[in-house]
């Protein structure tokens, strides 16, 4: 059963591993611009890439009858179409292992759109470098259950703090709604599915860029 849930906390983590390094000299460029003379945060200039390893819990009957506690693995991009309002595609993948070792485990992959308002992106560097910033996201899906197509949507809350003065990387905690609508076919149960996940959301924003104020400027 083990093997059916370390992939997904893996493949987060390698996933933003992989992201560090190639975004790595835009980092070091954007620390080094961290100073007195460059004391603002600008809004975010092109996009953001999230990914949200977690640990995934049934809810619900019949799904927490025959599953035990699984993993997810939630992956989205975002671009800031209004001062706290960001929009993009995401894509989970779900497992479920079985509670009885014979049988098999439930799978669960989605793609749709989402939604996210998020706070405190621009508190001057003058005040603090790391910033906890607050979001809400709302998602519609397209859900694929073994040979079942089925609609489904999530809600999630978490919070994001900066690591370094870039505010180009970001890490917090989630916790995330994700509920599957049962189609209503003979010889399936109707009862929609509902899972909880809970997690470390790692994201970046490869194109963070500062307003250029001087001190002075500042102080008027």
């Amino acid at each position: 059963m083990k093997s059916f849930i370390q992939p997904g906390a893996m493949g987060g983590g390698l996933t933003f591993a992989a992201m560090a390094l190639l975004l790595a000299p835009s980092v070091k460029a954007a620390e080094a611009e961290a100073s007195a003379s460059n004391p603002m945060p600008s809004r975010l200039a092109n996009f953001a890439l999230q990914v949200d390893p977690g640990v995934a819990v049934p809810l619900t009957q019949s799904q927490s009858q025959i599953f035990t506690t699984g993993a997810s693995e939630t992956i989205k991009a975002f671009w800031p179409v209004l001062e706290y309002l960001e929009v993009g595609p995401s894509l989970t993948f779900l497992v479920l292992p079985a509670r009885q070792p014979a049988s098999d485990s439930g799978t669960a992959w989605s793609l749709g759109g989402s939604l996210r308002v998020r706070h405190a992106f621009d508190i001057p560097y003058t005040y603090t470098h790391h910033v906890v910033s607050p979001w809400i996201d709302v998602d519609a899906l397209y859900v694929r259950t073994g040979s079942l197509d089925r609609f489904g949507f999530a809600a999630a809350v978490g919070a994001a703090v900066t690591i370094g003065e870039s505010r180009i990387f970001w890490v917090g905690p989630f916790v995330r709604y994700f509920q599957i609508v049962q189609l209503d076919d003979t010889g399936h149960d109707t009862r929609d599915a509902r899972i909880l996940s809970v997690g470390i959301s790692l994201e970046v924003w490869p194109n963070f860029e500062r307003k250029r104020e001087t001190a002075n400027e500042g102080s008027k």
